[in-house]
């Protein structure tokens, strides 16, 4: 049984600090960075020896992550564990399982960053918290269930590559379907990607813990740097759902980031137009490939795309944990 003594604590720097026997979990400080590069040919720097701590790290040093998203745990001064949560809006955060690093205690210390994160989103007043792991990584997710994380489903990636000048839209799709350019700050694309929720596929664990508003303000932050396309997908005159696609920052591909109908549009081959209208927008801007995400369960959007020549790339489990579970 892990000794909790110490709980929740602010230090005077305002930075948390929890401490459960030995093993005390803080955010990082800059002392700590230089501390993680220090090293030499016959002891070479923590980084070096452990590649996961030196990607979050150099994410804070690039301005990708917040100091105070990374927490790391010590045990008798010296580093043993490392932990990211980072919160979004709307009461939402993101987690990583807790990384340890041998010869230490693995279930000790990931328990104590488990904990550590339990009392951190009770603190910050998280309302849900979402895990993506691997399948071959699901032990990873042991000592978060036990913090009241819950398996809900798998989440399924697929990738269609594409080829500028190659129309996958007939006539008739483009008679009855149109792409009409939005942007973050319309008020009809919260409206109608709010109707979009309503006997979704996609991982309805979620509707009841999301504000549409807070869902666009999230995608706005994603999109940001990048020239995002918002679109409202009309039909006979009605605008009949919303599609967002945001282009990879690094390479030549484009992520299909949301896309879906209102429940009266559905079942009456609006969803095959409007992707092929997608498919060809993408093509002519001469992205090489179009990825999304999808839940495994959601049969009819997944029929869809593997019919317009999607091909599964990989799969994460998802787990998320909500406000109820606090205290268990």
């Amino acid at each position: 049984m892990l000794d909790r003594p110490g709980g929740f604590s602010q230090t005077t720097s305002n930075m948390e600090h929890f401490q459960f026997g030995k093993i005390i979990v803080r955010p990082v400080e800059s002392d700590d960075i230089a501390r993680f590069f220090a090293g030499n040919e016959d002891s070479p720097s923590l980084l070096e020896r452990i590649r996961p701590a030196r990607q979050l790290v150099e994410g804070v040093l690039r301005g990708q992550l917040r100091a105070e998203e990374l927490l790391l745990a010590w045990a008798d001064d010296v580093v043993v564990g490392m932990g990211l949560i980072r919160t979004t809006v709307g009461g939402m955060a993101a987690v990583w399982p807790p990384t340890v690093w041998p010869p230490h205690s693995q279930e000790e210390v990931a328990a104590a960053l488990a904990e550590a994160y339990r009392q951190r989103m009770q603190h910050q007043g998280i309302r849900l918290a979402q895990l993506l792991l691997s399948p071959w990584q699901r032990t990873l997710a042991e000592p978060l269930l036990k913090i009241g994380f819950r398996w809900v489903t798998q989440l399924d990636y697929l990738s269609r590559p594409l080829q500028s000048g190659v129309s996958c839209a007939t006539e008739h799709d483009r008679a009855r379907l149109q792409l009409i350019p939005s942007h973050a700050d319309d008020p009809r694309f919260a409206l109608i990607l709010n109707e979009t929720y309503v006997g979704s596929q996609d991982c309805p664990e979620l509707n009841p813990w999301r504000e549409v508003s807070d869902v666009v303000s999230d995608y706005a932050a994603s999109a940001a740097g990048v020239s995002a396309c918002w679109w409202l997908l009309s039909a006979e005159d009605q605008l009949i759902g919303v599609a967002l696609l945001i282009p990879d920052q690094v390479g030549d591909s484009a992520e299909l980031t949301y896309f879906g109908l209102i429940p009266p549009a559905r079942g009456k081959g609006y969803a095959t137009a409007a992707l092929r209208a997608i498919i060809d927008w993408a093509s002519t801007a001469h992205y090489s490939s179009l990825v999304l995400s999808v839940d495994h369960r959601n049969q009819p959007a997944k029929a869809l795309y593997f019919r317009e020549n999607f091909q599964f790339l990989a799969c994460d489990d998802v787990y998320l944990w909500t406000a109820t579970t606090l205290g268990n």
